[in-house]
């Protein structure tokens, strides 16, 4: 596994992932433009960091980004895009690359990651070492 940092012109390259990955339900809606504006919006926030990964055929695996946060007087990291190809998902690949990535984010002085996941994620992250904040939940509301 080869991994480099995102960069912007990345964009489309990742975009094209990205649906390709994701465009199932409950995801169906995303287009190579509504991601593009995404991911460019993710990596114009402050303290912003993405890692793309690439198999041994120097095919693009998979990649992870977020920026950072400003919680409670300390700087968090907010995943808040990563994605995998759908054949990719049982070998290992997503823990490889979060991994690594956690290594990215150690050298860089982050102590924490936190991140939003469907139901469906849970099992993953828990088995990669993240916990749910029991005091906290995610709300919303149509408007």
């Amino acid at each position: 596994m080869k991994f480099k940092d995102i960069i912007v012109y990345d964009v489309y390259e990742l975009a094209k992932f990205y649906v390709g990955a994701f465009n199932v339900t409950p995801h169906e809606d995303w287009t190579i433009a509504t991601i593009s504006q995404r991911l460019q919006w993710v990596l114009e926030q402050n303290g912003s960091y993405g890692l793309k990964a690439y198999n041994d055929e120097g095919k693009l695996a998979g990649f992870i980004m977020g920026a950072e946060e400003l919680f409670f007087e300390s700087e968090i990291f907010k995943i808040m895009e990563f994605c995998v190809a759908g054949e990719q998902e049982d070998r290992g690949i997503a823990e490889q690359i979060f991994r690594e990535f956690e290594e990215q984010l150690t050298k860089r002085g982050y102590n924490r990651i936190v991140l939003f996941t469907t139901k469906d994620g849970i099992g993953f992250y828990k088995q990669i070492g993240m916990v749910p904040f029991d005091s906290m939940v995610m709300m919303g509301k149509q408007l």
